[in-house]
């Protein structure tokens, strides 16, 4: 079983969004990630979804639950 995981920097660009962004979705729980030691990955499967869906909606839907 392949999974492909993005780098801070790969979910940076597909999402085109900043850094702090990315770790602010990461500490709120919309982005699941992935720890390889000391390095952080999250799983492509849920950056395509909201990269699809957009962030706002990913926000939105998150804070009804």
């Amino acid at each position: 079983m392949n999974i492909k995981l993005y780098t801070i920097k790969e979910v940076m660009a597909v999402l085109s969004v900043s850094q702090s962004t990315v770790y602010r979705m990461m500490s709120s729980g919309q982005l699941p990630r992935v720890m390889i030691g000391r390095s952080v990955r999250i799983p492509a499967e849920v950056v395509e979804a909201i990269a699809k869906s957009g962030v706002e909606t990913i926000s939105s839907s998150t804070k009804q639950k």
